[in-house]
């Protein structure tokens, strides 16, 4: 699903014919009413565009899964990424185009603080799709492992998951984030080691109204996006 920065947020299903781009469906104007999606008995890989019958990951075949970039161990664990070293996991030129870029490490809100880590182009779209209300930068590194060992610290205070059950339910926690920010801050141990930079002094927080944005009966809530 596609999110755009509107007010209130905009989403969008976008709809394929295998790998054969279509068009992206509105869903706002569906919130409230009633919709049928059929399912005709055929899953094609999202990398090869091959029919299997199960998928992996995002919805790939297996031998994609294994070796597709898309796929890379970085993703979901960007403390592994080598790419700055010129060391590839998989695809050195993907790697290098994804990785070697800012990336920011933010803590967000819905029903309890997560920590996580994003590239700077992501922004403020990761925070939307992950169902935060309220989001704080802690820190810009300049590539993807860094920011992936801040996590890798801050994970042993705050955890890296969202309750989507608890998001689903618009369960939000009013935590300040502005003092969660400067309080894991400074229990990060040997910053100089692990960031080799000093984190973020700016405040750069957005807020997300109180109302989550989701289809469900007649629910008409919608979710509404401004900046602090």
């Amino acid at each position: 699903m596609l999110s755009r920065l509107t007010q209130p947020v905009s989403y969008h299903l976008p709809l394929f014919d295998n790998l054969k781009e279509g068009i992206n469906v509105p869903l706002n104007s569906l919130i409230g009413k009633k919709i049928t999606i059929t399912f005709l008995d055929t899953i094609h890989c999202v990398v090869t565009g091959k029919e299997i019958t199960k998928t992996y990951g995002e919805g790939m075949s297996y031998d994609a899964y294994k070796t597709s970039p898309a796929a890379v161990e970085s993703i979901i664990r960007p403390e592994l990424s080598q790419a700055h070293l010129g060391i590839a996991l998989r695809d050195l030129e993907w790697e290098q185009e994804n990785d070697l870029q800012p990336h920011f490490v933010y803590l967000a809100l819905t029903n309890k603080v997560k920590v996580g880590v994003t590239r700077q182009s992501n922004l403020p779209y990761r925070w939307i799709d992950q169902g935060a209300w309220k989001a704080i930068i802690l820190a810009e590194t300049p590539y993807r492992q860094l920011a992936g060992k801040i996590e890798v610290e801050l994970k042993k205070q705050v955890s890296d998951k969202t309750s989507w059950q608890r998001m689903l339910t618009n369960e939000q926690s009013d935590i300040d984030l502005l003092e969660e920010k400067h309080r894991l801050s400074s229990l990060i141990s040997d910053r100089n080691t692990i960031s080799g930079h000093q984190l973020s002094s700016k405040s750069k927080k957005f807020k997300i109204g109180q109302n989550a944005c989701y289809l469900k009966k007649v629910t008409r809530h919608q979710r509404t996006i401004s900046y602090i």
